[in-house]
């Protein structure tokens, strides 16, 4: 059998996995942890954290997994909120101390030093968890729709909020993922997205489910890494969003690095642009492309576009995957007709069980097992979404409702224009205003009035933005994901250039 991790120079077996899990979810019953506890993870992506994700799952906890690199106040407040009995943590992680004084008294730490090395042939040098398990403890099986992760929100719009995903989630949707993606044991995905967020969990779940391999790289802004190990493993997929598609391309140079091996190319986590796919697909001819879309709502994944279907279909986010509908409906929750513009509603296995302390919420987006996803697009008569905004994001600007991905794809097309980013923002005339926060490429002298004039070309008068401001770089959260809510309180303090006066 395939190993299930590849981490630097270090090799995980799937025998070691399983008796490390077992092991520790031996312990954390043998140590009073009850079904249905909240075990917090606050671990890079490693080997220690799937033992411990699978661990405390077989145990019968609930996984609670956060972000390494969040500060204090944040972990607190997640683990406060969480109702967190255990967390598991590197004992030197600079958060530890605060969250040491601040927590709540009953939360029990477990750090990865105080744990027993993993496997037969114990290796203290590999620091990952087993096996002081007590005797007598068998670990629980849970039922297939008990509550198995709480994973929150990236907060792209809003405060993040605690999804309640069942096992039951989380097998569908990554059963429906490996069907097509045609994953097999012998497939090695690069990990470099985090396993604490939606698309990073899809990916541990997929590949163990097929008996394939993740090669870890845990560094997030280095794609010369991601180039060497791509060719050292010979992977065969590789998975991201956006801004790591972009910043792979800002630079390695493609043509220039060793491809051959990958036989696939997944992206999801926002729209990508169509010249960005192209470099990539004319970079490795050989692979295919999945342009795919999903909720953290949703466990992971909704649709994907099958590869064949890019260029007849471009701009859509594709199908639905297997076991899931798909419906676009209006405000009164009717179906309607192809082409027309309406919110994604989304039923199938994989649909959460609902937020975490906030039955207000779930009622609010669960409607007799259907999802509002909040996101506005349409079908077309072929059955494949396009999506055009969130229902949040959408800007109402005088009698006009305007979604802002159409003003960004037509800024983005412009010469010298990195990235782009459009929102709302408050007009005493015209209730909202559009404001355009652009990124120039290095060196380019893209002035305001380029961008207005490309817009006057292309777009209609009330959707050419009233204001631009020039940027070094967008807010974006811990998975890539360009923040609204940032960008709305940062825009002006974050404006480098002082063209960013409105428009007359």
């Amino acid at each position: 059998m395939a190993p299930v991790f590849l981490q630097d120079h270090h090799v995980t077996c799937y025998h070691e996995l399983c008796s490390g899990a077992e092991a520790l979810a031996n312990f954390l019953i043998g140590e009073g942890l009850e079904p249905g506890s909240r075990v917090a993870l606050l671990l890079d992506n490693s080997p220690d954290y799937a033992t411990a994700y699978f661990g405390a799952l077989w145990a019968g906890a609930v996984v609670v997994p956060m972000a390494c690199a969040a500060k204090a106040p944040e972990l607190l407040h997640r683990l406060t909120h969480a109702q967190a009995h255990w967390l598991i943590t590197p004992p030197d992680h600079p958060a530890l101390a605060s969250i040491r004084r601040q927590s709540h008294p009953r939360l029990r730490f477990l750090a990865i030093d105080e744990v027993p090395p993993l496997g037969p042939s114990p290796d203290p040098a590999r620091g990952c968890f087993v096996s002081n398990a007590a005797p007598g403890h068998t670990p629980i099986r849970a039922a297939a729709t008990d509550w198995a992760v709480l994973m929150y929100t990236s907060g792209t719009t809003a405060k993040p909020k605690g999804v309640m995903h069942s096992h039951r989630n989380l097998v569908s949707n990554a059963l429906a993922i490996n069907d097509y993606l045609r994953l097999a044991h012998d497939d090695r995905t690069l990990c470099i997205l985090p396993f604490h967020y939606a698309f990073g969990s899809s990916l541990l779940h997929t590949h163990v489910v097929a008996g394939a391999s993740l090669v870890l790289v845990n560094a997030p802004a280095y794609p010369a890494l991601w180039a060497e190990a791509i060719a050292r493993h010979a992977v065969t997929g590789f998975s991201g969003v956006p801004a790591a598609y972009a910043l792979l391309l800002d630079r390695v140079d493609p043509d220039r690095c060793d491809l051959s091996s990958l036989r696939y190319f997944s992206q999801a986590g926002g729209a990508m642009k169509p010249a960005m796919i192209e470099r990539i697909r004319r970079a490795a001819p050989h692979a295919e492309f999945f342009v795919m879309y999903g909720q953290t709502e949703a466990t992971a994944r909704l649709t994907y576009l099958p590869p064949a279907q890019w260029e007849a279909k471009q701009g859509s986010v594709g199908i639905p995957i297997p076991g899931v509908r798909i419906e676009v409906r209006n405000t009164a929750g009717q179906r309607v007709p192809s082409g027309a513009l309406g919110e994604v509603w989304a039923h199938g296995p994989n649909v959460m069980l609902g937020y975490w302390k906030d039955e207000t919420l779930s009622r609010g987006v669960l409607r007799d097992g259907w999802l509002r996803t909040g996101d506005i697009g349409y079908m077309d008569e072929d059955g494949f979404l396009f999506l055009r905004g969130r229902a949040s994001e959408i800007i109402k600007s005088g009698a006009h409702r305007i979604c802002p991905e159409e003003i960004e794809e037509v800024i983005a097309n412009i010469d010298g224009v990195k990235e782009v980013a459009v929102i709302g923002v408050d007009d005493e005339m015209f209730g909202q205003a559009i404001r355009a926060l652009v990124v120039p490429q290095p060196s380019v002298a893209l002035t305001r009035r380029d961008v207005v004039h490309h817009c006057r070309l292309l777009l209609p008068k009330f959707k050419i933005p009233k204001q631009i401001h020039f940027m070094t770089g967008l807010p974006r959260t811990t998975s890539g994901k360009v923040s609204r809510a940032l960008l709305k309180r940062r825009a002006i303090g974050d404006t480098d250039h002082a063209d960013s006066r409105e428009l007359p």
